[in-house]
């Protein structure tokens, strides 16, 4: 029985190291079209100042668990002004609004939601 308890935590182990040295899963959220003071979004024009466009992002992160979920919410373009919310899935939007919601409860069990 020692055995076969020593042989599931090494299993065990070697996955959980195995997904923590896979590099992250990436996903396109939007393809930009840019025009000389402006990028076409999801059939939108967004003005740019300065040739900048920003992100806003929904932060929740562990930092004594050491991870951290990364989640955009929003394009912005000049000084802020103009904001292009992205979509969502029913079940992520489901998750942001939930987290938003509880952040306080989160933050006393060490989870930090910005």
């Amino acid at each position: 029985m020692m055995k076969l308890t020593t042989r599931l935590a090494g299993l065990a182990l070697a996955a959980l190291l195995a997904q923590a040295a896979r590099p992250p899963q990436t996903r396109e959220i939007a393809e930009l079209r840019v025009e000389q003071d402006a990028v076409q979004i999801f059939g939108q024009r967004l003005v740019l100042a300065n040739g900048e466009v920003g992100l806003q992002y929904q932060l929740v992160e562990s930092p004594t668990m050491g991870w951290a979920f990364t989640v955009p919410l929003a394009v912005v373009g000049a000084a802020g002004t103009q904001l292009l919310a992205l979509p969502h899935r029913r079940l992520e939007g489901w998750l942001l609004d939930e987290s938003w919601k509880r952040a306080e409860s989160l933050g006393a069990r060490g989870i930090v939601v910005k």
